[in-house]
């Protein structure tokens, strides 16, 4: 089993619950991650990148 890291987890449990519920939604501070490319791309309408302004989140 290969591991991962905790933020990983928690975007695959994140991309699970917004597949089956469209109220869910992520807002990035524009980080990236290789897991955040499978919910941008299925998921674009749920996905809202505000860009390096954490203080506007």
């Amino acid at each position: 089993m290969k591991e991962i890291t905790m933020r990983d987890a928690f975007l695959n449990e994140l991309y699970d619950f917004a597949s089956k519920d469209h109220r869910v939604i992520l807002i990035s501070a524009d980080f990236g991650a290789p897991s955040l490319d499978k919910f941008k791309t299925d998921l674009s309408g749920q996905f809202i990148n505000v860009g390096i302004a954490e203080q506007n989140m």
